[in-house]
């Protein structure tokens, strides 16, 4: 991992995709990439607004919860 990053000079994930891979490739990689991540996040949400819904909110609407809970977590990672 680590020579990874020294290799890749300082420059963007995508362009240095690009460049060692080309476009077709590194554009198929990346959206591997994003919806990897973004099932990361959706499991520990999933599992929060159930673990809410089970304890203490259990009449409180799943988009309500999962609304609050995401504007939470992006207000949480920008500050």
């Amino acid at each position: 991992m680590n020579y990874i990053i020294q290799s890749m000079n300082n420059q963007h994930v995508k362009k240095w995709l690009d460049q060692h891979f080309g476009k077709f490739l590194s554009a198929i990689l990346l959206i591997i990439y994003s919806s990897l991540l973004c099932l990361m996040g959706f499991i520990p949400l999933k599992d929060t607004i159930t673990r809410t819904i089970a304890s203490y909110l259990p009449q409180t609407p799943i988009l309500v919860l999962a609304g609050t809970t995401l504007v939470a977590c992006f207000f949480a990672a920008f500050q």
